[in-house]
């Protein structure tokens, strides 16, 4: 067979496979892409290629495994890819992101739409300088400040 007529577009849509959402600073999160295609039958079908896209940093490079990295070739820090290219992983989470997973089948244009996201929240410490005589005016969550000498953690 020289050619396959591929009459239907992938599907992919991503979910959490190790870690904890919402998260703390500095958890290991990894998200997992599903994907599947009605082109051929399950046992014909061609290898699938995974897409990720981080809301904050825009579309990765296709890769299988390694180092997440940008079209333009730049690394991302503190993020790769795993398992033929299906698990992306957040090694440190710092702060709440999107995550969108894209497929597309071997030989074929079609590469489904980034529509379906995953949110991870990270609760995470700042160190927010507070001068001591602007205490009194904090209202929101006032209840889970925490004064120390010259700062606030909430």
């Amino acid at each position: 067979m020289d050619s396959v007529l591929f009459s239907a577009m992938p599907y992919a849509y991503v979910f959490q496979s190790a870690g904890r959402n919402p998260s703390y600073g500095g958890d290991t999160i990894e998200l997992n892409c599903s994907s599947y295609s009605a082109s051929l039958p399950a046992s014909e079908q061609p290898k699938m290629y995974y897409f990720w896209y981080i809301r904050s940093y825009g579309l990765l490079r296709n890769i299988s495994s390694g180092p997440a990295v940008l079209q333009n070739g730049d690394v991302v820090p503190g993020y790769s890819i795993k398992n033929d290219g299906k698990t992306f992983v957040i090694e440190s989470a710092q702060y709440a992101d999107s995550y969108y997973c894209s497929v597309q089948e071997e030989g074929s244009p079609y590469k489904n739409l980034y529509n379906n996201y995953f949110f991870v929240s990270v609760y995470s410490e700042y160190n927010v300088f507070c001068p001591t005589s602007t205490l009194g005016k904090i209202t929101k969550n006032s209840s889970n400040l925490i004064n120390t000498e010259n700062s606030i953690y909430f």
